[in-house]
């Protein structure tokens, strides 16, 4: 096993940005037609414009199960059609799978999870509030508020993001801008995980 160097961070935006060390990866609308449930409102928006939906450092100490690697995430205000912006959401490759961490740093959000037999949980997100993601549970986060939702994250190294089963299957949850605030209401496309996980992507 490698002998990795102490070392911190200040979790600043700026300062993590900043950083050239780790991966920036951005995610717009055009990466996401498939994640928002409301088609006629992604390509009406994309019309118009192309806005960002949220972006990501990453920091890997290692790939491998005694190394833990952390990330910041900063998901934008706003909404397609009713649906408020969010991350992607995935699950844990089943040959990597382990729990992940999330801590809010600022804004204000829910984190959906749902299980691969079916259960779900929606956990109200606020700063200096800490969040477990299990093993075998996807985890997707939703910004709520009306400034960026930025939040710090820790997982195993060894753990791999399988994308496509979410994008596939979606949660069973929308999250939806209502009368009173945010709706968490049933998605009427929603595949049951267990028949899509791992599952080659359709044309395959």
């Amino acid at each position: 096993m490698a002998i990795r160097t102490p070392h911190s961070m200040l979790l600043e935006l700026s300062t993590v940005a900043a950083r050239t060390d780790g991966m920036h990866g951005v995610r717009h609308l055009s990466h996401m037609s498939r994640t928002f449930a409301n088609k006629c409102s992604v390509h009406e928006t994309l019309a118009r414009v192309d806005p960002l939906i949220y972006e990501y450092w990453e920091f890997a100490n290692g790939r491998d199960a005694s190394a833990l690697n952390y990330g910041l995430t900063r998901i934008t205000p706003g909404t397609i059609g009713r649906e408020y912006h969010m991350t992607r959401g995935h699950f844990h490759l089943s040959h990597s799978d382990a729990d992940e961490v999330y801590l809010v740093l600022q804004g204000a959000g829910l984190l959906l999870l749902q299980s691969s037999t079916g259960d779900s949980r929606v956990l109200e997100m606020r700063p200096q509030s800490m969040y477990l993601s299990p093993a075998g549970w996807a985890h997707r986060a939703v910004n709520c508020g009306q400034e960026d939702l930025l939040f710090f994250a820790v997982w195993p190294g060894l753990v791999e993001g399988d994308y496509e089963s979410v994008e596939r299957g979606g949660f069973p949850l929308l999250v939806v801008r209502g009368a009173n605030g945010p709706d968490a209401v049933a998605n009427p496309s929603f595949l049951d995980h267990e028949s899509v996980i791992g599952q080659p992507k359709p044309g395959s």
